[in-house]
C-alpha cells in the first residue's frame, strides 16, 4: 500500500512539472506573439514573420497560422502565404474563426501562384528556389511559387552545380529538366596567391636586382670613359706628344665607350624582361596585355 502511495505521489508530481512547463511555454508564445503583432502594426512585415513563427513553434495554435499568413501574403510571398492559411483552415476545421474571409484570399492566392518541376539525371540533388531549400530529387511534386522571375538551383557532392531563371505565370506549370555533370579533369584549376610556382616568385626581383647591377655599371663605366676622353683631349693639345700615349689613351676610350654602350643596352633588354615578367606574374586580373598584328606593323596595348 505504501508503494503505491509513493507511486501515485511521483506521478502527480510528474503532471504538476509538465502543466508548469506547458504554462511557462504558453506564456512565452503570447510573449512572441504580441511582438508580432506590434511589428505588423508598425509594417515591419519580416521581423513580425519571425515573432509569429516562434509562437507556434513555441506553443502551436492554429489562431497562428493566420496571422502568419497575413504577414506573408504582406511580403508577396503569394505561395508561402496560400500554403500557411490553407493549413489553417484544415487544423481550425469548422470552428476557423476567418474560414470566411481566408476563402476570399484563397481565391485571390490561387491567381498569384504557379508551379516548378525540377527533375535531374541523377538522384539526391539538393534544389533551392530563391534561395530556399525545398528538397531532393526526385521531387515528390511539383513546387508551388508565387508569379514571376524565379531562381532555381541544383547542387550535389561531385557535381557542377546548375543555375536557372525561371519565368513562371498564374497557373503554369514549368518543367526544368537539370543534367549535372561530373566536373571536367581537363579543366585547370585558378592558382592561388601561395600555389603560384616558387620559380616565378624568385626570378622577378632577380631580373630587376640585374638590371640595376647592369645599370650602374652602365653608368660607372661611362663616367670612366668621359674622363678617358677628356685626358685625350689633353694630351692632343700638348706638343710635344708621344705617340704611344695618344694611341694607348684612344684605345681606352674606345674600350670604355664600347663596354658602356653594351652595359646600358644590356640593362634596357633586362629591363624590358623583368618588366613582363612582372606584368604576367601580377596576381589581379585588372590589366591585360594584347597583341595584334596591322599592315603597319604590331600592336602591343594594354586593356584595365
Amino acid at each position: 500500500m505504501t508503494t503505491r502511495l509513493g507511486l501515485i505521489a511521483l506521478v502527480l508530481v510528474a503532471l504538476i512539472r509538465v502543466a508548469a512547463a506547458q504554462q511557462g511555454d504558453t506564456a512565452e508564445a503570447g510573449k512572441r506573439f504580441n511582438a508580432g503583432v506590434a511589428l505588423y502594426s508598425e509594417t515591419d512585415y519580416r521581423a513580425a514573420l519571425v515573432e509569429f513563427r516562434r509562437a507556434y513553434d513555441i506553443a502551436p495554435n492554429p489562431a497562428v497560422l493566420y496571422n502568419i499568413g497575413q504577414t506573408q501574403y504582406q511580403l508577396q510571398d503569394y505561395a508561402a502565404a496560400y500554403l500557411t492559411l490553407t493549413r489553417y483552415l484544415a487544423e481550425s476545421g469548422a470552428a476557423a474563426e476567418h474560414k470566411e474571409e481566408v476563402s476570399k484570399t484563397l481565391q485571390t492566392l490561387a491567381s498569384r501562384i504557379g508551379k516548378i518541376d525540377v527533375t535531374t539525371n541523377v538522384p539526391g540533388a539538393e534544389v533551392r528556389i530563391d534561395d530556399e531549400i525545398v528538397g531532393k530529387t526526385p521531387l515528390s511534386a511539383p513546387v508551388l511559387v508565387s508569379v514571376g522571375r524565379r531562381k532555381v538551383e541544383v547542387t550535389m557532392a561531385g557535381r557542377e552545380p546548375q543555375s536557372r531563371i525561371i519565368d513562371v505565370a498564374a497557373g503554369d506549370t514549368v518543367r526544368q529538366e537539370i543534367v549535372l555533370q561530373e566536373p571536367s579533369r581537363d579543366k585547370p584549376l585558378p592558382l592561388g596567391p601561395s600555389d603560384k610556382p616558387e620559380g616565378k616568385s624568385k626570378l622577378v626581383p632577380a631580373l630587376w636586382v640585374t638590371t640595376g647591377v647592369l645599370a650602374v655599371a652602365a653608368i660607372a663605366t661611362g663616367v670612366v670613359a668621359y674622363r678617358a676622353s677628356n685626358r685625350l683631349e689633353d694630351l692632343r693639345g700638348q706638343f710635344p706628344v708621344d705617340r704611344e700615349d695618344l694611341k694607348d689613351q684612344s684605345d681606352k676610350v674606345k674600350l670604355y665607350s664600347r663596354l658602356g654602350d653594351g652595359l646600358g643596352i644590356a640593362a634596357i633588354a633586362t629591363g624590358g624582361i623583368a618588366l613582363t615578367v612582372t606584368i604576367l606574374n601580377r596576381p589581379t586580373k585588372e590589366t591585360s596585355m594584347k597583341v595584334g598584328v596591322i599592315p603597319g606593323g604590331l600592336v602591343v596595348g594594354r586593356s584595365f
